[in-house]
């Protein structure tokens, strides 16, 4: 963690790490595209979204278990940035809902 430094010269919380972000960032879409998808299928908007979230969130399990699988550890600080994902994408299609079509 010493590589990353704010401006004012203070740690970065191990949350805000490249790879935490990353993984939030990919979720959020994940969820947003998921739902989207849900939508367009047919679903209701708050069942597009449960959906969307239990999608992303299974893949991210799964992505973590990969990992394990390859040598690797589960890193629940992964998965907690998924969650954080996968809420901001659904809070997303929810400030949007009958923004689009």
């Amino acid at each position: 963690m010493a590589a990353y430094t704010s401006v004012v010269g203070a740690p970065v919380p191990k949350f805000w790490a490249p790879d935490k972000v990353g993984h939030a960032s990919v979720c959020a879409i994940l969820t947003v595209g998921m739902a989207l998808l849900c939508e367009a299928a047919g679903l209701p908007l708050a069942g597009s979204v449960v959906s969307a979230i239990f999608g992303t969130l299974v893949i991210g399990y799964l992505k973590e278990k990969w990992d394990e699988s390859r040598g690797g550890t589960v890193d629940w600080g992964d998965i907690k940035a998924d969650i954080v994902g996968a809420a901001a994408g659904a809070l997303v299609v929810l400030a949007t809902a009958g923004a689009v079509g």
